[in-house]
């Protein structure tokens, strides 16, 4: 019997399975940011159902991995949209308004803007590090995106491209680029997203009178929180 495949070879397939295994799951983190985004950035249409039906369905493959307060949140607006998706919807319309634009007066939280929450003035010296992140990285808002760069879903999407060029760079095997997207998204998390904005979904989610906006915060703040712990399990592991 001929014995073709090498030591070599069979640890070269490993490590390129291994990379593919990776590319996957952070393609899959890619996803959820944009999607996140998305709906942050989205005027939420009134009138019939439809809208919240599909958000509802876009949200089944998050649920198994729900832990008991997220689960408890997908029954809760599960419930509210089977009741009367119409109405669902309209309150999510008004909620989204109230918390992510900030336009009622007199709002128990602050809109999701990064220096509202971690300078004591809306200092415009955060608002210029965020925009600093960005031209480091080469990513650019959208001019139709009509937000502030510090904002939830800004931050969100810059997440996004960095782990969509990470997840790019592994599948052709490039490492350096992929390592530098990893380091350029561990860094942001630490020094921006992560520092501010699980405190905005949570105090969001308490406050709310929609299920299905209450979830979207608790699936957003659960996101956040799942990386920063990757973040100081790895810092652990290699100190």
């Amino acid at each position: 019997m001929e014995i073709t495949s090498t030591n070599a070879d069979l640890r070269e397939d490993g490590e390129s399975a291994f990379q593919d295994c990776m590319a996957e799951e952070i393609r899959g983190k890619s996803t959820l940011c944009t999607f996140f985004a998305n709906f942050l950035n989205t005027t939420v249409p009134v009138g019939d159902g439809a809208y919240v039906e599909q958000l509802m369905a876009s949200l089944t493959n998050l649920e198994p991995a729900a832990d008991t307060i997220a689960a408890a949140a997908f029954a809760e607006a599960r419930n509210e949209v089977a009741a009367d998706a119409a109405k669902a919807q309209e309150r999510l319309a008004v909620e989204r308004t109230r918390y992510v634009l900030g336009l009622r007066v007199n709002n128990a939280v602050k809109p999701p803007f990064e220096s509202l929450y971690l300078t004591p003035n809306d200092a415009l010296d955060e608002i210029a590090s965020v925009a600093g992140a960005y031209r480091q990285a080469g990513f650019q808002l959208l001019p139709e995106a009509n937000n502030r760069p510090d904002s939830l879903a800004c931050e969100l999407a810059f997440l996004a491209q960095l782990f969509q060029e990470q997840a790019q760079a592994l599948e052709v095997g490039d490492g350096q680029p992929a390592h530098s997207r990893q380091q350029s998204a561990a860094n942001f998390t630490t020094n921006h997203l992560g520092k501010w904005a699980p405190d905005f979904c949570e105090h969001a989610a308490a406050e709310t009178d929609s299920a299905v906006f209450r979830l979207m915060m608790l699936l957003m703040q659960a996101f956040i929180e799942e990386e920063i712990g990757g973040l100081i399990v790895g810092k652990q592991l290699q100190g």
